[in-house]
């Protein structure tokens, strides 16, 4: 049994995720957040079960915590009726933390995967590390060059999850 919270204990805050969609395709764009917490908690228990018969020390923990992003992880998918329409090069990816744009890559190179039974689409996926937490909200834009629409995602982070939750070192 790995290392981890004790979700019946701790609260689970939920952030709250809101679309404005590209008209101007008929495909699917859709967004995962991870709060620094969760991913500081999946890695401790990957390391807990990576080890034999002992749990891990308080400089592993701290090295765990270290090694995630502060700021949380970003999984965008990206659906389309085609291989090369769902390829990341054709999309632009913006991040705003707080109204500061913090992050704007251009996707790379990337071959869609194989078509889902439930939608038909070919898909890919982006992640987006955030190096720093943000106190209220993140804005998203998945700019599809192709069409030159741009579906818009607004995070918003729960009112009473304290600002220190961010960073799972300050724990």
């Amino acid at each position: 049994m790995g290392l981890g919270y004790d979700f019946s204990k701790k609260i689970i805050f939920e952030h709250n995720i809101v679309q404005k969609k590209n008209p101007k395709t008929s495909g699917r764009v859709s967004i995962k957040y991870e709060a620094p917490f969760l991913l500081y908690d999946t890695e401790l228990n990957k390391l807990a079960d990576s080890l034999v018969g002992r749990t891990p020390n308080h400089a592993e923990q701290v090295n765990v915590g270290n090694s995630i992003d502060k700021g949380g992880l970003l999984s965008v998918t990206i659906e389309r009726s085609t291989i090369g329409a769902a390829n990341n090069k054709y999309f632009e990816f913006v991040v705003l933390t707080d109204e500061v744009e913090v992050y704007r890559r251009s996707g790379r190179d990337d071959i869609a995967e194989i078509p889902r039974h439930s939608t038909g689409n070919w898909w890919n996926i982006k992640s987006i590390g955030l190096k720093n937490p943000f106190r209220y909200n993140l804005k998203v834009y998945v700019i599809d060059k192709l069409s030159g629409g741009r579906d818009e995602f607004i995070i918003t982070r729960p009112n009473d999850m304290p600002y220190s939750d961010a960073d799972p070192r300050t724990k």
